[in-house]
């Protein structure tokens, strides 16, 4: 990879703005997971969207 990023974050942004729709993460339910005993799965496009509403919450309450 040649690009230049400076964070995990950007690199992380740059993808899930150009392909929202690939899969970041997943468990299947062979897992048996506690929280998730049916497995799951997030797009970048949806963590993207939990990362920058806790982003915002921090920086509401005065961090970063």
């Amino acid at each position: 990879m040649t690009d230049d990023v400076a964070t995990p974050y950007q690199a992380f942004y740059r993808t899930a703005s150009r392909r929202s729709d690939l899969v970041f993460a997943l468990a299947p339910a062979s897992a048996r997971l506690p929280w998730a005993p049916d497995g799951f799965q997030i797009t970048y496009g949806q963590a993207l969207d939990a990362v920058t509403r806790l982003r915002e919450g921090y920086v509401a309450a005065g961090y970063g």
